[in-house]
């Protein structure tokens, strides 16, 4: 599962690579680009609304959890983790420091 495949990119990416990929985005308008680019449906999905459970053997979110509020953060992480299967894997970008804001310092989990 890709979080916030935005343009689709790092999905095409991903499923060039062989693997299977349910790829999300927040904005419509990036899912539909996103969606042309990689030949399937992207799912326009809010990181709350992520209701799967025990399915997922890896999440991808590059620099895409740095949109969620750090207030609202742990909610995300936990939905994520119900979200996988025993031993998956999980690759995610956030900012460093203790600021909230809109500068783009990537420090990987």
């Amino acid at each position: 599962m890709e979080l916030g495949t935005g343009g689709g990119v790092d999905a095409a990416a991903i499923i060039g690579r062989g693997f299977d990929l349910d790829a999300t985005d927040g904005s419509s308008e990036l899912a539909a680009i996103a969606s042309r680019r990689i030949g399937q449906p992207v799912k326009t999905m809010l990181f709350n609304e992520l209701d799967a459970v025990g399915i997922y053997d890896g999440v991808y979110a590059c620099a895409s959890l740095t949109h969620v509020p750090r207030s609202d953060l742990r909610g995300v992480i936990e939905k994520v983790y119900r979200a996988m299967t025993e031993n998956g894997v999980v690759w995610a970008s956030f900012k460093a420091g203790a600021e909230e804001g809109s500068g783009r310092t990537w420090s990987p989990l």
